[in-house]
């Protein structure tokens, strides 16, 4: 019976310290660069280019997340970390695909 009972002290120790900290703000540097990527083509790209500006956005941002969590030097949840990092930079970079379009149609 006590096997399973949680201790709200071991839960929080899982998801504190310095590389927890690391892993959250790896998340959002990721999320941060595919904005801004997403926002310069959008800005400087012309219409007939922008696809490919838009792939090399893609490009880079799934090299800089591959970075960024080989440099926490944490492999406990690093596909996870990967996939989720990389999901919120797609969306990301969709919804500013929508917004060019929206912006294209006005």
């Amino acid at each position: 019976m006590d096997m399973h009972k949680i201790r709200v002290s071991e839960v929080a120790a899982r998801f504190e310290g310095p590389k927890k900290i690391a892993h959250k703000w790896s998340l959002y540097v990721t999320w941060l660069l595919a904005l801004v990527t997403g926002v310069l083509t959008l800005i400087f790209a012309e219409p007939a280019e922008q696809a490919e500006w838009t792939v090399l956005a893609v490009g880079v941002t799934v090299l800089f997340t591959f970075f960024l969590q080989l440099a926490t030097g944490d492999k406990e949840g690093f596909v996870v970390r990967v996939a989720f990092s990389l999901s919120g930079a797609l969306v990301i970079l969709f919804l500013v695909g929508l917004l060019r379009l929206v912006t294209l149609w006005l």
